[in-house]
Parts: structure tokens; C-alpha cells; sequence
């Protein structure tokens, strides 16, 4: 299980989620190559390497699930989604036309390119190219993104799609049955799905701490950091005290660059930095994501 991490104000509390992104446990002071942290940020996959579920878009082309397909009005939204995928660090260049993070391996070296560039073959907006250096060693599944106009995206008619309206709006209070790998119970939504994202919901579970799953990748927490943020009254001032949330105004972490170098977020002003060492008091949150799957929801 993934789990994403909170640091509170002065009592220095953690903020634990089982999140919707699995990943192992990294060595101490390990850095995942900027290749998979780009995966982890587009899809989740299970321990076989096959793909679960979609963080942005969806798979219009089933003979390659690492071909993702994402709607977008225009080239900047297409640049502000992508910007989502990098680590705080990414080094990144920019002109009229293109976005370039200049990616590098776990250890730093250099490792090939990913790059966002204005792409109007065929009607899109834009197309992500991902481009790893031919040395690096081991097999790897390269991703490719095409952002699409919503014209041209496929209309999804499901009865799925109508108990998302219904039944999974911000700030709706989820019941789930079934425990499928992240808890059961009462959730809330903190972002719908749309064609452009998949939608989140979370559990606060209460006082709890295990690293033996390993945590959320930065994107997951960047994706729960950005909804709680958008609908911060309605989820944190007004449900999170009807039912006793620890106060969530100042940080989040992951661990995904190293298991004593973590990643925060804060969530009143945005800032980003990472620190060296982990408080004691935690709260373990599950999290879902969900979409819609023929007259059915998928969770991952």
C-alpha cells in the first residue's frame, strides 16, 4: 500500500494515506529515477507491472495501456497538467511551443528527456514524448501522452457515469462495502471524476503508522493537496471537524525520494521544500481513486 504523509503546525503530527498509488518502500536515502516517478504520477500498476488505473486521462488504445489519452481546451492546460507530473526539483525549460524536463536516473545521472510540445496532427493540443537514454540498464515501459480537444474525446453514456453525478460530488460521504486493498467503510470525496482526472475520496482512520507498504508518490499528494486546497471550508473547516480531523492547515509529505528525505507540501500558501527527519504522532488516511466502468465504478 502507498501511504502520504502530513506534518502539522507545532505538535508536528504526520498525516498517513494508504493512497490510490502503490509503491515499495525505497532503500534509506534512495531516489527513484525521474522515469518512474513520471509513471507513478500518470497510473497506477500492480505488483505484476500491469496497469490498474488511470491518474489523468484514460487508455483510448488497448494494445498499449502506456498510451494515455487526455481532453484539454488548450496548450497551456495541457503545460499546467503536465507540471503536475514533475518533482519540485525537475529541471525544466520552456519556449512558445514545448515544456522539457530534462530527466535523470536514481542516482542523478542524466536520462533523457520528456517533453510536452504543441502537436496539432490529427486535431490535438499537444503530445508528451518521453525519450530515456539508451544505456540505461533493465527493461522499461515508456509513456506517451496525446492531449486531446474534448471534441474529440469518446462520449461515456454509462449508467456509471450517472451515479457519479449523483453520488460522488465534492464533498458527498461515500459507504464502502468492500475493502478493495485501501479500507472500507464511510469516505469523502475531495475531487470528482472527470475525463481529464480520476476523483478521490479519503478515510480518516485515526492514530496509526506502518511503513512497511511504502508510501505515495509526491503527485498523489500534490493531487489530494490541490483538492483539499480548492475546497478547503467545505472539507477541512466544515467536515473535517463534524468528524474530528486532526487539523490539517499546514503540511503534507511523501517519502517518495527516500525513506528519511521527504517531500512537503503546504497547504495554505503552496509552498514546497523537503525535510530530513519524521515526527512521531501520525493519522492514517486511506485513499481511493475511482472512475467510471460501463455501468459500474472502478476503484484503485
Amino acid at each position: 500500500m502507498r501511504k502520504l504523509v502530513s506534518l502539522f503546525a507545532i505538535a508536528a503530527m504526520i498525516l498517513v494515506a494508504c493512497a490510490c498509488n502503490k509503491q515499495d518502500q525505497p532503500d534509506e536515502g534512495a531516489k527513484v529515477s525521474d522515469l518512474q516517478y513520471l509513471l507513478e504520477g500518470l497510473m497506477r500498476t500492480d505488483e505484476h507491472g500491469s496497469v490498474t488505473g488511470y491518474m489523468i486521462g484514460d487508455n483510448l488504445n488497448p494494445a498499449n495501456p502506456y498510451d494515455i489519452s487526455v481532453p484539454v481546451d488548450n496548450f497551456e492546460e495541457a503545460v499546467e497538467l503536465f507540471m503536475t507530473l514533475l518533482p519540485p526539483d525537475a529541471a525544466v525549460s520552456r519556449d512558445a511551443t514545448s515544456v522539457t524536463w530534462d530527466m535523470t536516473d536514481g542516482d542523478g545521472r542524466p536520462d533523457g528527456k520528456a517533453v510536452l510540445k504543441k502537436n496539432e496532427e490529427l486535431g490535438a493540443v499537444a503530445s508528451l514524448t518521453v525519450t530515456p537514454l539508451l544505456q540505461a540498464s533493465g527493461p522499461r515501459k515508456i509513456p506517451s501522452v496525446t492531449f486531446l480537444p474534448p471534441i474529440l474525446w469518446p462520449e461515456n453514456a454509462g449508467a456509471a457515469e450517472e451515479i457519479l453525478n449523483r453520488d460522488y460530488y465534492v464533498g458527498a460521504a461515500v459507504w464502502k462495502e468492500k475493502d478493495e486493498g485501501f479500507g472500507k467503510g464511510e469516505f469523502l470525496v475531495i475531487q470528482e471524476w472527470t475525463p481529464k482526472e480520476s476523483g478521490i475520496m479519503i478515510q480518516m482512520v485515526g492514530s496509526g503508522f506502518d511503513y512497511s507498504g511504502g508510501r505515495s508518490a509526491a503527485s498523489t499528494l500534490h493531487r489530494v493537496h490541490k483538492a483539499l486546497k480548492a475546497n478547503y471550508d467545505l472539507l477541512v473547516n466544515d467536515y473535517g471537524k463534524a468528524h474530528n480531523w486532526p487539523s490539517l492547515d499546514r503540511w503534507f509529505s511523501s517519502s517518495t525520494l527516500g525513506f528519511l528525505r521527504e517531500y512537503y507540501v503546504n497547504l495554505e500558501n503552496g509552498k514546497e521544500d523537503w525535510f530530513y527527519s519524521i515526527p512521531g504522532n501520525v493519522w492514517l488516511v486511506h485513499v481511493y481513486c475511482f472512475k467510471p466502468d460501463g455501468d459500474k465504478i472502478k476503484f484503485w
